[in-house]
């Protein structure tokens, strides 16, 4: 998810599941935190509204440090299940990695 404010989160993504032809999907990601004007809370509140109204199963988060990563998990009702970031040999991720197995 990119669409971070309130008034277009939920919209953008009734439109994402219309695209897909689905009800629902199994996990649901926000995409990089940075850039956007949005307060992380209302950014996590959304996201549980999509648990909540059975938009998806399980919500995550995408390329978020170790910080933000610890307040988003401190604002969600919902568990976050994943942080998807980038891993490979040439960029060790073992921070994040350290802090996800807390």
């Amino acid at each position: 998810m990119t669409e971070f404010a309130a008034a277009d989160f939920l919209p953008s993504v009734e439109e994402s599941l219309r695209k897909l032809g689905v009800d629902h999907v199994d996990l649901l990601l926000l995409h990089w935190p940075h850039g956007n004007d949005t307060p992380r809370e209302v950014q996590i509140e959304e996201l549980n509204q999509t648990v909540t109204q059975g938009m998806t199963w399980h919500i995550g988060i995408s390329n978020y440090n170790v910080a933000e990563m610890h307040e988003a998990a401190g604002l969600s009702a919902v568990p976050l299940v994943t942080n998807q970031v980038e891993y490979h040999p040439y960029l060790s991720q073992a921070p994040i990695l350290r802090a996800c197995e807390e």
